[in-house]
């Protein structure tokens, strides 16, 4: 199943399933920490909609309410956990972001948050996958720009069509120069990133590896 982490409902997902999978929290526990991490501002989560977020997540059986609290005169609270579904897909979603390839949404980033749930094997595995198909794209638009490059200084009949665009549609040249660019920066940080990342801290409590889920 592949999450696809492409919306922020989907980003809001594995916030509220994150935090979950460390533990039993109620809703102003997950809001409290969504302002500290600033999430709408690099993830676009809206901080006001977790608590309808909640609801539609147990209505889709991810997660469950368990039981209500009340401390001295506060309102009470609901509070929530995984479900055996939610545990699932949560583990999915974790191991899924930090392979992602989505450089304009931010399931990497979000996904690094809890990637200490994931034992450090399969963390740096899914990023060298990630690498794999980074090396993969860079190739080839290599490939494009050196062809283009190449088209205005050379006779060789297989670069007329680069050449050709070169002239009438210039935009394609400096978008392939772009993506190349691009590339190579994200080819270089998850590179670092595998270096470090299984020194992070593994948290073996979190239910999300288990063999059985009760």
């Amino acid at each position: 199943m592949s999450t696809n982490m492409t919306d922020g409902l989907s980003l809001s997902k594995l916030f509220v399933l994150g935090l979950l999978a460390q533990g039993e929290r109620h809703g102003y526990e997950l809001v409290t920490i969504a302002e500290r991490w600033a999430i709408h501002r690099w993830a676009g989560i809206s901080i006001g909609s977790i608590y309808s977020t909640l609801r539609r997540f147990c209505a889709e059986k991810e997660i469950e309410a368990i039981r209500t609290e009340q401390v001295s005169n506060r309102p009470s609270r609901m509070v929530y956990r995984l479900t055996k579904t939610g545990v699932e897909t949560c583990r999915k979603m974790i191991e899924e972001g930090l392979g992602s390839l989505q450089f304009e949404s931010r399931e990497l980033d979000l996904a690094l948050a809890f990637a200490h749930l994931v034992p450090p094997a399969i963390r740096v595995q899914r990023l060298r996958d990630r690498l794999a198909l980074l090396v993969e794209r860079r190739q080839q638009l290599a490939w494009l720009e050196e062809s283009y490059a190449s088209s205005l200084n050379s006779q060789d009949p297989s670069l007329d069509e680069f050449r050709k665009l070169r002239t009438t549609d210039p935009w394609i040249y400096a978008g392939i120069r772009h993506g190349h660019a691009r590339m190579k920066v994200e080819e270089a940080w998850t590179l670092e990133l595998i270096n470090e990342i299984d020194t992070w801290n593994y948290d073996p409590i979190s239910a999300l590896y288990e063999t059985t889920t009760p």
